[in-house]
């Protein structure tokens, strides 16, 4: 099948790029699937939710498209996030702040990755030395490879492959954007690898998607 395009803030987000190191960043896509619901919502911060409590006992989303820069928000701290790309960091976020109209959306767009090159493995099963150091490869179910030198930890100078499956039953395909609706209540969802700064945690609580920052080897 063809590969695509898929596609820092702060430190949450910097956490995915650190497991990048060294290398290449480029991503493709391969196969179809549709990434899940989920995949095309919001909101991230380093670990912590910052959502509004409803009279329900659950948690306010944050809108379902990008709100405009300079506009009315709350509560203040709030961060959203948007994009599909499976590295995170490469996602467009934007936060309620600024010093003097604290309740106003600051837009931190998303940085401009690199395109798609290089070709990925047809199956989401291969090992050993690879050419395209930083390619990261997408399959149907969320599975990904990654062609990296940097294999989560100090860079060397040969890039290998490292495949990992896709996430648990019921999460969506690609990670959710942070801030957006969720359910159920508790789901724990795990995506990519430090290798390919792709690595993504996130939890359902109180019917939002929440970040959970996930160390990389330095």
């Amino acid at each position: 099948m063809d590969a695509r395009a898929l596609g820092v803030f702060v430190s949450g987000w910097f956490l995915a790029a650190a497991g990048l190191g060294c290398g290449g960043d480029v991503i493709a896509e391969q196969g179809t699937g549709g990434g899940g619901a989920g995949s095309t919502s919001t909101s991230s911060t380093s670990g912590t939710s910052s959502t509004t409590s409803t009279g329900s006992g659950g948690a306010e989303p944050c809108p379902t498209s990008p709100p405009m820069g300079g506009a009315d928000c709350s509560p203040a701290g709030r961060t959203c996030e948007y994009g599909d790309d499976p590295r995170v960091y490469c996602r467009a976020h934007f936060e309620c702040g600024g010093f003097e109209q604290p309740n106003v959306w600051i837009e931190y767009p998303a940085p401009d990755c690199p395109p798609p090159m290089g070709d990925c493995p047809p199956e989401p099963n291969v090992s050993g030395v690879c050419e395209s150091d930083g390619l990261v490869c997408a399959y149907a179910g969320g599975a990904q490879c990654t062609c990296s030198s940097c294999l989560g930890g100090p860079c060397g100078e040969v890039p290998y492959w490292t495949c990992v499956p896709g996430p648990a039953a019921g999460c969506p395909e690609k990670a959710p954007n942070t801030g957006q609706s969720c359910g159920p209540e508790g789901l724990v969802c795990n995506y990519g690898s430090c290798s390919g700064g792709t690595v993504a945690e996130r939890h359902c609580e109180k019917g939002v998607w929440v970040d959970v920052p996930v160390p990389c080897p330095v």
